[in-house]
């Protein structure tokens, strides 16, 4: 899934903006664990950055609802050239496609 995403990204690291749209906090306990210096992601490029226009890469964590859809789409548009999208845990993959659907645990 990742590996053209990698080897594309020689020329350049990969950075990442995570985009929270209302999820429990685990799966941002989980990006932030993989940036500490246990399994130190930085080292190998990956940097979280603060603003949607210097990423290369999109996370999105939490349930996309028919609320946070328009928000999210409208930071996913200022990302300038959008390599990657991806999403966290099977709430997402329900809720990126069409957004007709409710969030269910």
């Amino acid at each position: 899934m990742f590996k053209k995403t990698i080897i594309e990204s020689t020329g350049k690291s990969p950075w990442l903006f995570h985009i929270n749209a209302g999820s429990c906090n685990g799966c941002d306990i989980e990006i932030v664990s993989v940036l500490t210096p246990r399994y130190d992601a930085e080292r190998v490029g990956f940097k979280l950055v603060g603003s949607p226009r210097h990423a290369d890469i999109a996370v999105v964590s939490g349930p996309v609802t028919k609320q946070s859809l328009p928000r999210v789409l409208r930071t996913l548009e200022q990302i300038p050239e959008i390599n990657h999208r991806q999403a966290l845990a099977i709430w997402e993959y329900f809720h990126l496609g069409d957004g007709q659907e409710d969030a269910k645990a």
